[in-house]
């Protein structure tokens, strides 16, 4: 009798033990995975593209050392920290290797879907769209407008971050056609022309299949035509302030560069992401042009 009792407190114990870990094994599954699924390149807490300056350059130094590829470990960080990326985000490379591993045993298809998305924003980035004079002291300001309310045609969010550079006109404004704008990436051209809300705008896709889209423009640089190569730092044109109108129209705010980052679905459908965090990274990085005569 004393045996059998004690077998079954053995196979209670054995089976609780066993569910123990399993549930271990579930949570800290969960702990990795998170809420990752096939849609989470449009989820609002992807298209924020909250990283840090810092942290940026400690995924870059981290990529560097381990010899892992920038894209892997900026998918695999943002999904294990719920897609944010702060100074104080701890990037270990056993926190890698673990947090790629189950990634990619448990939820591969949505892994590769995402990390496509990261390649499209931040591969590939090189200079601050706007370049800086000869004494690289260019003064921009930008801040966070990123789905502000706005309500030309109609009630809209801004898709975007507006890039403002200090005054340089004797009326103090600062002069449209003045300060050169630059492409970010390499890549090629994909749109080009007027757009009622963007004026003289130039869409550029990246080689990793981003969508860096540059709007206000005075004039373009040259003849650009669909399909052209661009290089990283190139000038596209000249900041201004067309649109808001008519093709040529002007002057219905002051002269800035519109700046969006767009990348596309495997459905084809074209989804926005907050461009701050990209700006901010590359604040330090100015190509340096001579500005034109103002």
């Amino acid at each position: 009798m004393k045996t059998n009792r004690y077998l079954k407190w053995s196979l209670l114990f054995f089976a609780l033990w066993f569910l123990n870990l399993l549930l271990i094994h579930r949570l800290q599954i969960t702990a990795v995975t998170g809420d990752l699924n096939l849609y989470s390149a449009e989820s609002e807490e992807f298209r924020e593209q909250a990283v840090s300056v810092k942290a940026y350059g400690k995924l870059l130094e981290f990529s560097g050392r381990y010899q892992i590829d920038q894209a892997d470990a900026m998918t695999v960080f943002m999904v294990m920290n719920r897609f944010k990326l702060t100074d104080h985000t701890k990037m270990t490379e056993g926190e890698f290797r673990r947090g790629y591993r189950i990634l990619m045993k448990y939820k591969p298809e949505e892994y590769a879907l995402l990390r496509e998305a990261y390649s499209a924003v931040w591969k590939g980035i090189s200079w601050f769209p706007v370049a800086a004079d000869s004494n690289g002291t260019t003064v921009t300001e930008f801040e966070d407008s990123w789905m502000s309310e706005r309500s030309y045609q109609g009630e809209r969010r801004h898709e975007g971050c507006d890039v403002f550079c200090a005054e340089q006109g004797q009326e103090g404004e600062t002069p449209r056609g003045y300060y050169p704008v630059v492409s970010a990436t390499d890549g090629f051209v994909e749109k080009i022309g007027w757009l009622p809300l963007g004026g003289y705008r130039i869409g550029i896709r990246s080689m990793n299949g981003g969508y860096f889209y540059y709007a206000h423009l005075y004039t373009y640089e040259r003849d650009f035509q669909v399909g052209d190569a661009v290089k990283a730092g190139e000038v596209l044109g000249l900041m201004g302030d067309s649109g808001y109108g008519d093709e040529g129209t002007t002057g219905q705010f002051p002269v800035h560069l519109h700046f969006g980052i767009y990348f596309n679905t495997e459905d084809g459908r074209e989804i926005s992401v907050n461009p701050y965090s990209v700006l901010r990274v590359l604040e330090g990085n100015r190509k340096v042009h001579a500005l034109a005569e103002s």
